[in-house]
């Protein structure tokens, strides 16, 4: 924020007029409003403060954070038809080291990069998938979507692993300006997929719907505290109840994810152990899709 000092005139400032200094002082004055309109006009331009986000984040060589996760589907009323609750902690070390871990209700998962093997563990089947890593970051990303079924969607993970925005977000915006855990937050929102984009992929048709989003970032530090991304008219098979009366029903409703950064540790000292997956003694390698295809083929 901007802070000035009173500069109201007094009736003996107009003596100033005859040595030429009343001239300096209007041009002080206009000087310093202006750049107060300078600093207004960055502070509310919504994709300037994400990409200094971005910039902020491009620039640790290591992170260390955590969060907790909400799934939540929402009918047409507002009503939430189901909520899943989980709790992440990921830690990133430049050029590609990772090691995330989630633990749902119904189980958890473990992925590994050491530098020369990427490997994700399951503990509920108690199986196990380990292939070459990437080199960088932007590999990284890839092989959590391909091999581990995580997408990170312009949250922590996202600012470390990529340059720039998304094309398709648009109308972006500083919605408010407050306090978040304390901390002093912009309330920033944005659009992705404005007009819906249709995938084809062999006798599938996808339609990617519209996401609007929404990031608390630190005013002070630009450290990204919570996102959260509103998804309507969505069809996701729930499951309701547990064991052998458990059903699972395709449902259509506003999906929310809602991202909070619990811990988060910039430039952290970590050691090279903490990105090394040890194979449990009893565990068995996970069979990839084909590998189940040729299997049930013979």
């Amino acid at each position: 924020m901007a802070h000035f000092q009173d500069t109201t005139a007094r009736p003996h400032s107009y003596v100033l007029l005859r040595d030429g200094k009343l001239l300096y002082l209007v041009l002080s004055m206009i000087a310093l409003f202006a750049g107060i309109g300078a600093v207004q006009a960055q502070e509310t331009d919504g994709r300037a403060l994400l990409l200094k986000t971005l910039a902020l984040y491009q620039k640790f060589n290591s992170y260390s954070g955590q969060a907790n996760v909400d799934t939540i589907m929402v009918d047409a009323t507002g009503q939430t038809i189901k909520h899943i609750g989980s709790s992440s902690v990921m830690k990133l070390q430049r050029p590609n080291k990772i090691y995330i871990f989630f633990q749902t209700p119904i189980g958890s998962r473990s992925i590994y990069s050491d530098g020369a093997n990427f490997s994700v563990y399951d503990p509920t089947p108690n199986q196990y998938l380990t292939v070459p890593t990437a080199p960088n970051t932007d590999g990284l990303l890839q092989l959590l979507l391909t091999r581990a079924d995580v997408a990170a969607g312009l949250d922590p993970l996202y600012f470390l692993t990529q340059k720039t925005l998304p094309k398709e977000l648009v109308d972006v915006k500083v919605k408010a300006s407050t306090t978040f855990n304390g901390h002093p937050v912009y309330v920033i929102t944005g659009t992705t997929n404005v007009k819906p984009v249709v995938m084809k992929s062999g006798n599938t048709i996808t339609t990617i719907p519209t996401s609007y989003w929404t990031w608390w970032i630190d005013r002070t530090s630009s450290l990204l505290y919570k996102v959260e991304t509103r998804t309507p008219n969505i069809i996701k098979p729930v499951s309701f109840g547990n064991g052998a009366a458990r059903t699972v029903k395709n449902v259509k409703g506003t999906l929310v994810m809602r991202h909070t950064v619990t811990e988060v540790k910039p430039d952290a000292n970590l050691k090279p152990d903490e990105f090394v997956f040890i194979k449990p003694k009893t565990a068995t390698p996970k069979m990839t899709a084909q590998e189940l295809l040729n299997k049930k083929g013979k």
